[in-house]
């Protein structure tokens, strides 16, 4: 792939990377992949409540696991992906690796032996290799597609991922309806072998940033501690991060009271207050969408910063509005944050992967990853803490004002400045 299209060109507007095969075939796979990485997310703990009877907590755990191996595992997983130096292999045997441990669940159940402590290594064991392909992933598409195109490639591949978001539990709850729960995963894994397959259809050749000298010489804590170092010094990454972690964690701060707030204070139902998310949420293929044009009009460090400053306005929406317009607010609130959300994720991969070298792209998408999953559980516990302690619509205001400073590293580093990626 010649990756010579110029950024904002004409490629990018007529939508030049569905014409190479080889991005074609990447996306396609990505796609496949993060449908079954969502599928599974539903399929798990339906079997766990429907064929093994689990109880709550072990449901729970379940959730748990899924989340927990990329907390442990996300940084010496781009540490070996980089080590290890061509990204393609190693997504290709993380989606055969998922496949197999999810086709251990009709066999196990078929043999009368599926158990929750089954339920509970397979969900490990496919977080953990999903962290493998995802990093791997984020280090392959700038070889893939040249850097003038990062922003086009990115914008696609966040499109595909939004609709396998929506498109996965619909699939996993209309085939375990129809096949049954422990027999729903034989399509999620086989979505992973399709994956695969995809993946092994690219041609572009690779440069294995594994021969690189002295690699036996490094230990992995060396190697992961050089990705560190680069995503701390490095002023653009530095404040990617840091935006990310602060708008992630006040996001979930407010989203955490948000729901009780809107169904035991306000009386709204739940399936209403589901609507208005599922509606608003449509901003995410609004900004997936534009995001190429969106970023062209105004630069990529103003897209960058516009885009974060949706997020405090958004959540203002349901801060402030009266019981009888908070649903609408809901919905409103949905369609900024995911539009923002959309447009911002673009332009902070796009840029992240300008200003990496290659061989510490997988290091350094692992530590942002890391950063970014972490803010959810600390989130999570600062806004139960709040709401039990200041109550609930003062936690969703501290919250709101939380997201309001997400764009502060970025108005300390000036990236408005920065009008387009730099080499």
């Amino acid at each position: 792939m010649s990756g010579a299209a110029p950024a904002g060109g004409k490629a990018n507007m007529l939508g030049g990377l569905w014409h190479e095969a080889d991005f074609r075939w990447l996306w396609s796979a990505d796609l496949v992949s993060k449908v079954g990485d969502a599928t599974t997310v539903l399929v798990l703990p339906l079997i766990a409540i429907v064929v093994l009877g689990s109880s709550p907590i072990e449901v729970g755990l379940i959730g748990a696991a899924q989340l927990a191996p990329a907390i442990l595992f996300g940084l010496p997983a781009g540490a070996l992906v980089d080590r290890l130096g061509r990204r393609r292999p190693v997504m290709i045997a993380a989606d055969l690796g998922r496949a197999i441990s999810l086709g251990s669940i009709p066999g196990a159940y078929l043999l009368g032996v599926l158990s929750i402590g089954q339920l509970y290594l397979v969900a490990a064991v496919n977080a953990t290799l999903a962290s493998f392909f995802d990093v791997a992933s984020s280090a392959l598409v700038p070889g893939l597609v040249g850097r003038a195109n990062l922003v086009e490639a990115n914008a696609k591949l966040a499109l595909g991922r939004s609709a396998a978001e929506v498109s996965g539990p619909a699939i996993g709850g209309s085939l375990i309806g129809l096949v049954g729960a422990p027999f729903a995963v034989v399509f999620d894994a086989a979505s992973f072998v399709a994956s695969a397959t995809g993946l092994s259809r690219v041609r572009h050749p690779e440069v294995d940033q594994g021969a690189m000298p002295s690699p036996a010489r490094r230990s992995l804590r060396m190697d992961v501690a050089a990705g560190v170092r680069y995503v701390i010094d490095q002023p653009y990454v530095r404040a990617v991060v840091a935006t990310a972690f602060i708008a992630n964690l006040s996001r979930t701060v407010a989203l955490t009271v948000l729901l009780i707030y809107a169904v035991r204070t306000i009386g709204l139902s739940a399936a209403a207050v589901g609507i208005a998310f599922a509606i608003g949420n449509l901003g995410f293929f609004a900004g997936a969408l534009t995001a190429t044009r969106f970023t062209r009009r105004l630069t990529i460090g103003r897209a960058m910063i516009v885009s974060v400053l949706c997020f405090g306005p958004g959540m203002t929406l349901v801060a402030l509005a009266p019981a009888a317009l908070l649903l609408p607010a809901i919905g409103g609130m949905a369609f900024l944050n995911t539009f923002g959300v959309a447009t911002h994720g673009v332009n902070q991969i796009s840029l992240r992967q300008s200003v990496t070298p290659p061989e510490l792209l997988a290091r350094v998408s692992a530590v942002t990853r890391l950063v970014i999953t972490g803010a959810l559980p600390a989130g999570a516990t600062i806004g139960g803490v709040l709401g039990s302690v200041v109550g609930l619509h003062a936690a969703l205001l501290v919250g709101t004002l939380g997201l309001y400073l997400a764009a502060a590293p970025y108005l300390l580093s000036r990236i408005d400045r920065l009008r387009s990626l730099p080499e």
